[in-house]
C-alpha cells in the first residue's frame, strides 16, 4: 500500500513498488517535482500496464508530472467528510474486532 493522502494536496505521490530494503518509503513531492533515476541493474519496467521495457545498467528514467493530472472522486465533501469517511471505511481508532462484518 502506499499513502492515504487527502484528494486537494497537490503532489506527486512517489513509492517503490518491489523495495528490498525497509529503509524504501513512499513520499510525496512538491507537485512539479521531476525525479531521475539510474538503473544499477538490468531490470523490466512497466507503465501503465501498457509499455515495457528492458533496461540496462546505467539507463535513466525520468518522472515528471503530466499535464493532465489523475481526476479523484470524493464520495462527500473533501472540505469536511472526508477524514471521518476515512476513519468509517479503514476503520481508524477502533479496537480490534469491532469493525463492520459485510460489504
Amino acid at each position: 500500500g502506499g499513502l492515504v493522502t487527502h484528494p486537494l494536496v497537490a503532489g506527486m505521490l512517489f513509492t517503490p513498488v518491489a523495495p528490498q530494503s525497509l529503509s524504501s518509503r513512499a513520499v510525496v513531492l512538491p507537485a512539479q517535482s521531476v525525479i531521475e533515476l539510474e538503473v544499477r541493474s538490468s531490470s523490466v519496467t512497466i507503465t501503465n500496464r501498457e509499455c515495457m521495457r528492458l533496461l540496462q545498467c546505467g539507463d535513466r528514467v525520468r518522472v515528471e508530472p503530466s499535464p493532465n493530472p489523475v481526476p479523484t472522486i470524493a464520495r462527500s465533501s473533501v472540505h469536511n467528510d472526508w477524514l471521518r469517511d476515512m476513519q468509517e471505511k479503514l476503520l481508524w481508532n477502533r479496537p480490534l474486532g469491532s469493525g463492520r462484518r459485510g460489504p
